[in-house]
């Protein structure tokens, strides 16, 4: 079905939708029943397991991000586990601040910052799976647009965002990132097994026998193979690399705003947090991007009569240095996180005033010493 591309002919736009559908597609092939089996049959085993108070051996050389199976119980007596039922942080919250709207902020460089951080991404998170289909797509691209609105329809609904389009776009670009590390998350799962058989004796939890078998045989697949094999390479060949962990870029630079202005740092500051450790670059091109960076903002200061840079200024300058030093071809914004994205004319005016406010001040400060 993979190989000729009949994947594509489904029509159902939501996820629920889609797994009927397949369901029905399936039963007509005369393959429902084996294929339901496997799920009858890890059902028996998880009885199994539970009265003889053991757990399933888990494949070799699991891979980092592939999921695991979820074991919880209370002494010698063990069950499987639902795991992370996302959504209840922030009903907790809103019952806690008796408001049925939560507020949210994003940092300057696009994403999302603040104390409820986590809690506005796993709302995202929940309604992007309980709505986007895993079958008869292979990307968030292939997503219904019906699809999309719904999920961005409901995050405004229960949370405290302006209901315009630049906000819609902040949240698809969250379900676009979280909607991919799923899938990856899935085919992570797929290779950790060696036959199809295991594989569909290991779904995880939170799929439909059916989805699972459909992404088993996609993840098989020579076209898949194909796209997973060089993105693995392109990854591998990737030489700068940040040392936040989950914590995002914005995240961090929402934290380390100025006291007194409430500035965020500019993109080479930025970088020297993201990428170095104890003040040394990770790599030796972190280290290059961040000596040519330097270099040319130091040039740029002892030339011209300038006495402040402006933060537009350096931003282009260090993504310049970046852009020159790693042989970038790329138009995107580099070592911002992948919600970046250029400012607009509003905000380039906006922030040329307040540099100019800035630059004034100090040069009242400056002319004031001389007259002391």
């Amino acid at each position: 079905m993979h190989k000729d591309r009949k994947y594509m002919e489904f029509q159902d736009v939501y996820r629920e939708d889609t797994v009927k559908t397949y369901k029905e597609w399936l039963r007509v092939q005369g393959q429902l029943d084996d294929i339901s089996a496997y799920d009858n049959h890890r059902n028996q085993i998880d009885l199994l397991n539970s009265s003889q108070d053991s757990n399933p051996t888990p494949p070799l050389n699991l891979p980092s991000h592939a999921q695991r199976e979820k074991t919880q119980g209370n002494n010698s007596q063990k069950r499987k586990a639902r795991g992370t039922l996302k959504g209840l942080a922030a009903s907790h919250k809103r019952s806690k601040q008796g408001s049925q709207k939560l507020k949210v902020e994003f940092s300057r460089i696009g994403g999302v910052a603040g104390e409820n951080t986590r809690t506005f991404i796993d709302e995202i998170v929940l309604f992007t799976r309980k709505k986007a289909p895993l079958i008869g797509v292979r990307t968030w691209r292939d997503i219904h647009e019906d699809v999309k609105k719904s999920i961005a329809s409901n995050i405004m609904n229960k949370w405290d965002l302006e209901n315009n389009e630049e906000n819609r776009k902040k949240i698809w670009t969250i379900a676009n990132e979280r909607y991919k590390g799923w899938r990856s998350t899935l085919s992570a799962t797929y290779r950790a097994y060696t036959t199809d058989d295991e594989r569909m004796r290991h779904k995880p939890e939170e799929l439909d026998i059916v989805e699972w078998h459909y992404l088993v045989m996609y993840f098989g697949s020579e076209e898949f193979q194909r796209i997973s094999n060089k993105n693995s390479r392109n990854r591998h060949n990737r030489k700068i690399n940040h040392v936040t962990g989950s914590k995002s870029f914005s995240q961090l630079s929402y934290e380390k705003r100025d006291p007194l202005t409430g500035d965020e740092p500019n993109d080479l500051d930025l970088f020297m947090m993201t990428h170095t450790k104890n003040g040394d670059g990770t790599s030796q091109e972190s280290r290059d991007v961040y000596d040519n960076a330097s270099n040319k903002l130091s040039e740029r200061e002892t030339n011209g009569d300038i006495i402040i840079i402006s933060d537009v200024e350096q931003n282009h300058i260090f993504q310049v240095a970046y852009k020159e030093t790693t042989n970038c071809k790329s138009t995107k914004i580099h070592a911002n996180g992948y919600m970046a994205k250029y400012p607009t004319r509003r905000q380039l005016l906006s922030e040329e005033y307040q540099f100019r406010v800035r630059q004034d001040a100090t040069l009242m400060e400056a002319f004031a010493k001389l007259q002391e």
